[in-house]
């Protein structure tokens, strides 16, 4: 592990990741945002020395997190750093592993490690055997991803139970997630394939949604696509020129046409009867002021074009 603290490199694992290359990562990266290259070499140099058995001098390095050592404070561990001692810690067989003074070589109290105390820690137990029997479970992060994707799947027969979920060991885990994955995108495409085409069955006219909104639906001047505009009603407390309703229709783009459908289509009779209660053309949208225009709902000329 020493040997790959001078190269820090990103491994394109998953953020829960604790194989080793994803642990000098993490723990390389600690070091350069706190300390540049200079703090990398020099700890490289002292896990040297560790590994070399010349640990007396080296041993204030694992004071508590916080204390004041040399010119400056200890750093803690990091989070990964933790989890991933706390993996170890309950999988590797301690037999003849020396901890020095200040280091916490139990899972309860893995989180008191300094930062160079954890390291070295980890440093030896990575090499030591694993206990008889251990079997490295899924970590929390991991289990909590099989379960979001688990959610995302329809179909109650494809889906895990949490008892399943929660008996995934670390082994297991990417072939839990392409499982889960493949299921999720062969759902998507069945889905996508079944699906009618949203709004191909409307054509120009007036509809009126079960919630009561208008929709006047027409065809645009230049590039001659259907879009949709939406019936504003508006009640003024008191007579205006157009009286005490009045309203207007207001550009809505493309995207209300996906949730209509034909059957909220209105007739030509239901169209013109909006038109004469609000006095608008149900066809443009113009004020209208003859009677005539308002009995029939609509302008002459655009009546014409019905």
């Amino acid at each position: 592990m020493i040997a790959t603290m001078a190269n820090p490199t990103t491994t394109g694992h998953d953020e829960e990741c604790m194989c080793p290359p994803c642990m000098d990562a993490d723990m390389n990266a600690h070091i350069l945002a706190n300390g540049g290259q200079d703090a990398l070499d020099r700890i490289n140099a002292e896990m040297q020395l560790i590994g070399g058995g010349k640990v007396e001098a080296e041993r204030m390095r694992f004071m508590a997190p916080g204390t004041r050592c040399g010119g400056g404070i200890v750093k803690p561990a990091t989070a990964k750093m933790v989890r991933f001692l706390k993996v170890l810690l309950s999988t590797k067989d301690m037999t003849g592993i020396h901890i020095f003074p200040g280091q916490y070589a139990t899972v309860e109290n893995a989180h008191k490690n300094s930062f160079q105390g954890g390291k070295a820690l980890i440093d030896k137990l990575i090499n030591a055997k694993d206990k008889p029997n251990a079997v490295r479970m899924a970590s929390q992060g991991q289990k909590n991803f099989i379960a979001s994707l688990n959610s995302q799947i329809k179909d109650p027969g494809y889906k895990i139970t949490e008892a399943d979920i929660n008996s995934v060991t670390f082994a297991e885990v990417n072939d839990v997630l392409k499982l889960l994955k493949s299921i999720i995108k062969a759902e998507r495409e069945d889905a996508t394939n079944n699906a009618p085409t949203k709004g191909s069955e409307i054509t120009e006219g007036m509809y009126r949604k079960s919630d009561g909104t208008i929709y006047k639906v027409a065809y645009t001047r230049q590039s001659r696509q259907l879009v949709a505009y939406k019936w504003n009603l508006f009640i003024t407390p008191e007579p205006t020129a157009k009286g005490l309703k009045y309203g207007e229709f207001k550009y809505e783009g493309k995207s209300p046409l996906y949730s209509l459908s034909i059957e909220d289509k209105l007739s030509i009779e239901q169209a013109k009867a909006l038109g004469a209660e609000f006095h608008y053309c149900i066809r443009c949208g113009i004020e209208l002021t003859k009677q005539s225009s308002i009995d029939q709902g609509m302008g002459d000329w655009c009546a014409s074009k019905y």
